[in-house]
């Protein structure tokens, strides 16, 4: 299995929700477009395709705590998120 690496930006906004954009990246530093997701923040399911830039971007409540995202179609690959 390859090792892949995830980037992490927050934005920051005014108001509620704020966004969590996450860019997916493999290990030559390439973007991975179209590539299936799962996201899970406090226990809420948000499903979808990265991109053509590789870019996941979701609303997420300013409390929220933590999350995990499954990557791929068969799942094969997870990240867990911790937001302060």
């Amino acid at each position: 299995m390859l090792h892949q690496r995830l980037n992490r930006h927050r934005l920051h906004r005014r108001g509620v929700p704020e966004r969590l954009r996450i860019r997916l990246l493999d290990e030559n530093d390439e973007l991975r477009p179209d590539v299936p997701y799962t996201l899970e923040i406090d226990g809420t399911l948000f499903r979808g395709t990265t991109d053509s830039d590789g870019i996941i971007e979701h609303p997420i409540l300013p409390n929220a705590e933590r999350g995990r995202l499954i990557v791929g179609e068969s799942q094969e690959e997870e990240h867990r998120l911790k937001f302060s």
